[in-house]
């Protein structure tokens, strides 16, 4: 019994690894399709937080000309953009100190 244990195990966590990465490779890691109901509920002000719960997680990228890669995210001259996509479509959320500033979309 051990011994079979011992040769799938290997299978098992790759099959695990697998599930996990397909998850988070989605919709820029989230679960929602885009849509403009999607994106009319994005507002200037809302949380960091909020945004992710509606759309789920996306991919982020810091957005400030002249600001060290380890700046602090709190620091105002700090912004950080997050993308999602589906299909054709883009909405990228615009974040300074935790909340929504800016946002766009592409393909709708």
């Amino acid at each position: 019994m051990t011994s079979t244990f011992r040769a799938r195990w290997p299978l098992a966590l790759s099959l695990a690894c697998c599930a996990i990465l397909l998850t988070a490779c989605g919709l820029g890691g989230g679960g929602a399709s885009l849509d403009q109901t999607l994106y009319d509920q994005i507002n200037v002000g809302m949380s960091e937080e909020d945004v992710v719960d509606l759309l789920g997680y996306g991919y982020s990228i810091k957005n400030s000309r002249d600001v060290p890669q380890d700046a602090d995210e709190n620091d105002p001259n700090v912004s950080l953009e997050y993308v999602w996509k589906d299909g054709g479509k883009t909405v990228t959320v615009f974040i300074r100190q935790g909340h929504v500033w800016s946002k766009q979309k592409s393909g709708f």
